[in-house]
């Protein structure tokens, strides 16, 4: 059994430092800032959709310059976001039972790999997996390749995420998803495409172990 997690709203509790960066970015440009309510509705994938639901007009100014200060901004405070409630004692409590677990992320890869070193669980993974550059779109190439590379049964991996993309990419790769309403977006959200959403990691996790008995 393999378990893919996500990282940003899933493994890392970063919402709130998320919604600051943005809103510093948003009243920039005169665009009125966002609650957490909100945000959780319009957040999605490809983040240049979620920028127009912000409030962004890409005909009067290109997509990469708010980007790139988000970037900016998201990094100047994500040092103050820690680790989601449960994680770590989930990632030791999976590990000890010999699962395998990687993350899987649509962050730039050198800058991921330092946030999760920062929390001394590198070692619980034994794939980091993220982008070359930011802005990635979509997760769902980088996991079918993954998963090819290592001769792995589909049935055989479960995806832990907090958003509707790391559904579309466990469907696309043909694996089951286990979604989690803590993070980036809502329960109402997930629950459009998913029927059991779990409400924090450790429940989440729970769910996902449970299906190990079903790859015996």
């Amino acid at each position: 059994m393999v378990i893919v997690w996500d990282w940003n709203g899933t493994l890392l509790d970063d919402v709130e430092v998320s919604i600051e960066a943005m809103n510093r970015v948003l009243e920039r440009y005169g665009l009125a800032r966002l609650n957490r309510e909100r945000y959780r509705e319009i957040f999605c994938f490809p983040v240049r959709d979620y920028y127009e639901r912000a409030g962004f007009d890409f005909r009067k100014v290109d997509f990469e310059k708010p980007a790139m200060e988000f970037i900016g901004e998201y990094y100047s405070l994500v040092e103050a976001a820690g680790l989601a409630r449960g994680a770590a004692e989930a990632l030791e409590e999976i590990s000890a039972r010999g699962v395998r677990q990687i993350i899987l992320s649509a962050s730039e890869r050198k800058s991921l790999v330092g946030q999760v070193r920062r929390f001394g669980i590198e070692g619980r993974f034994t794939d980091i997996l993220g982008f070359e550059r930011h802005f990635a779109e979509s997760k769902t190439e980088l996991a079918l390749s993954w998963i090819y590379e290592n001769k792995l049964d589909k049935d055989e991996v479960v995806f832990i995420g907090d958003t509707l993309h790391d559904l579309e990419v466990a469907a696309a790769a043909g694996c089951a998803c286990v979604p989690v309403s803590c993070g980036h977006q809502s329960e109402a959200v997930l629950g459009n495409a998913a029927q059991n959403v779990a409400r924090d990691i450790s429940e989440a996790a729970e769910v996902a172990m449970s299906l190990e008995k079903s790859f015996v």
